[in-house]
């Protein structure tokens, strides 16, 4: 975990079986994370995070050939699912991009 100073309490929403709960959340200043400026801890968790990443877009691709036409929504579940294993590999390449 990176240090971080707390500088002020916010408040969220979140679920917890089932219920919405409003809970503190800690709100911390912005400063980079001494763990990860080193490029090879970077290109590593990376790596890691492509892994299952890769799984999903597997399955996902699996149940868009195996889905029937007439079921429409669970194929807008699974187009939305490509669409963010999409968007989180462009995030974790510009990551690598950044520390290269």
């Amino acid at each position: 975990m990176c240090p971080q100073k707390q500088t002020e309490t916010t408040w969220f929403k979140k679920i917890n079986k089932g219920k919405i709960v409003i809970a503190p959340q800690l709100s911390t200043p912005a400063q980079p994370c001494p763990y990860l400026a080193d490029p090879e801890t970077v290109i590593d968790l990376v790596h890691d995070l492509r892994q299952p990443l890769s799984s999903i877009e597997a399955i996902a691709c699996y149940l868009d050939m195996h889905l029937s036409p007439d079921q429409e929504e669970a194929r807008k579940y699974v187009l939305k699912l490509q669409d963010l294993v999409e968007e989180a590999h462009q995030v974790l390449s510009r990551a690598v991009a950044a520390k290269a």
